[in-house]
């Protein structure tokens, strides 16, 4: 989290700090950021809930791998049966390959 947000040397620098993404204050103390989301079990790892915005307190969450990889910023998103959900959601539901949702949901490879 501080290596991506304030190290210009990063290599996923540009991703985080140079779009604006930063640290709280109080997190740059790790007791606090402990304090704040405590032990991080195994199989999950930090989220930022709205990945526009910083990491602070209301808007992280301890996530799943699958979580994260459908609150990125890529991740297309569209409207099946009435309900948004991810273009992933969709294929393992229809048993269709990425190549024939993107497809039928018009979504450039």
């Amino acid at each position: 989290m501080k290596r991506r947000c304030l190290n210009p040397n990063a290599i996923d620098f540009p991703n985080y700090g140079g779009r604006g993404i930063q640290v709280c204050e109080r997190w740059l103390t790790f007791a606090n950021f402990l304090a704040d989301i405590g032990e991080i079990p195994d199989g999950l790892t930090l989220d930022r809930i709205d990945s526009e915005g910083h990491y602070e307190p209301s808007n992280c969450r301890l996530a799943t791998q699958k979580v994260q990889q459908n609150n990125r910023r890529n991740t297309h998103r569209v409207i099946f049966e009435g309900v948004e959900c991810t273009l992933s959601d969709v294929m393992r539901k229809l048993g269709i390959s990425r190549s024939t949702a993107r497809r039928r949901f018009g979504i450039p490879t």
